[in-house]
């Protein structure tokens, strides 16, 4: 395996990520109990993954003027002297571990940034682009604090955004700002990708923001209205690509996102398959 960072060739010789298709699947990681016990790597070498979401940093301005993260199930718990000195980040060992060889197997692994109850306001343009330098730095190709990382050296593929605070002031901004540090490591390519609650008009995350994102991971969840009932969900997906392919601005579904990949493989239907076979299938149809 090589020692370069930066290298995330992959080794599989079967698996090759395509950002186009319109099967692929993302997965949450990181905040279900069984976090604590199920490596990253097990979401990375299940056939159905194509991009692991790790959840996420979920203060944007914390002590220091650095961002703070969820700690995995409590799994972040190593500090660096530079991590007790300027900010409340820890390094996480657990997930750290893996994030090379996810990447190695071709999957693609990002940071979610918000969500729920979460800290991710902007009160101006230069803070928005402070923040982008800032987790460039930090779990992107950025070199500027090493110390800091809380996964260590490797290069994470992207972020996705989940902005939820009903204000979304200088989002675009942040997401410009984050393309030009993308821009800086031309040896690999970045993703953005966001997901927003169902309903429309989101006013977190308007159209004119979305626009901007690779990937839109749409969250038919936690709003009972738009839900996806399980029993039809494998049928609804079909349906989905159905319309998507007749329809004005066809060819445009790129899969289907779960919270979380932990809880997706315990749901199993009558032939045992986990719910992401079940959702793979469908799309694949």
């Amino acid at each position: 395996m090589s020692d370069n960072p930066h290298d995330d060739t992959p080794i599989n010789g079967g698996y090759m990520f395509n950002p186009f298709a319109a099967s692929n699947i993302a997965v949450y990681y990181g905040q279900h109990p069984l976090s604590r016990h199920q490596a990253l790597l097990s979401q990375c070498q299940d056939p159905n993954v194509d991009i692991v979401i790790l959840a996420s940093v979920i203060k944007f301005f914390g002590h220091g003027g650095y961002p703070e993260m969820d700690t995995f199930a409590g799994t972040c718990t190593a500090k660096s002297h530079e991590m007790y000195r300027k900010s409340k980040l820890s390094f996480c060992r657990f997930v750290a571990a893996s994030i090379k060889d996810c990447q190695r197997l071709g999957k693609k692994v990002l940071m979610s940034l918000g969500g729920p109850d979460t800290e991710s306001t902007f009160t101006s343009e230069l803070q928005a682009k402070q923040l982008a330098r800032t987790l460039w730095n930090l779990f992107g190709g950025g070199t500027e604090e090493p110390d800091l990382r809380p996964l260590g050296p490797t290069p994470l593929d992207g972020f996705d955004i989940s902005n939820e605070n009903l204000d979304s002031s200088h989002y675009e901004t942040f997401a410009a700002a984050l393309r030009s540090e993308f821009a800086r490591d031309p040896s690999k390519t970045y993703y953005l990708s966001a997901a927003p609650r169902c309903p429309r008009p989101n006013v977190s995350m308007p159209s004119r923001f979305l626009r901007l994102m690779d990937f839109i991971w749409v969250q038919f969840y936690d709003t009972p209205e738009d839900s996806l009932s399980a029993a039809q969900f494998a049928q609804d997906v079909r349906h989905a690509r159905a319309i998507n392919r007749s329809g004005p601005g066809n060819g445009s579904l790129g899969g289907v996102m779960m919270w979380t990949g932990e809880t997706a493989d315990m749901n199993l239907d009558e032939n045992g398959r986990d719910y992401k076979e079940v959702v793979k299938s469908a799309l694949l149809s």
